[in-house]
């Protein structure tokens, strides 16, 4: 019974502490010009950012050819996406060392076997 009360306790202190690092966080951005509309605005266009870099990738995971180029590749993809929007998912797969972009266009390049990690683990560096 006295676990349950000091757990219930402890549950209030958090929340209050969240609400309260919440408000600061609020102050802070309207502090610095964002109001309610632009915050969801960027909610937004994140969630949509997110969705297009799935599909980006998916489709590429899955393409049976070995490299595409970037307007094939924009005219393949089921959804019409922008050249912008397209260009922003290509560059976050780079960086995240999924795709290799070349002279001839883009291939896909990451392994996701587990076998393989583990050998690269156990390996040895030359």
């Amino acid at each position: 019974m006295k676990t349950t009360t000091k757990l219930i306790k402890n549950k209030e202190k958090i929340l209050k502490e969240i609400e309260e690092f919440a408000k600061e966080s609020r102050k802070q951005l309207e502090a610095r010009g964002f109001t309610e509309a632009r915050f969801m605005k960027i909610i937004k266009r994140s969630r949509i950012e997110s969705k297009n870099l799935e599909l980006v990738e998916e489709f590429l995971k899955n393409m049976d050819e070995s490299v595409i180029k970037l307007k094939e590749l924009k005219r393949r993809l089921s959804e019409k996406i922008s050249y912008k929007e397209l260009k922003t998912s290509i560059n976050d797969l780079e960086e995240d060392n999924k795709i290799v972009m070349g002279k001839k266009g883009i291939t896909w390049v990451y392994n996701e076997s587990k076998k393989l990690k583990t050998l690269i683990k156990k390996g040895t560096e030359i």
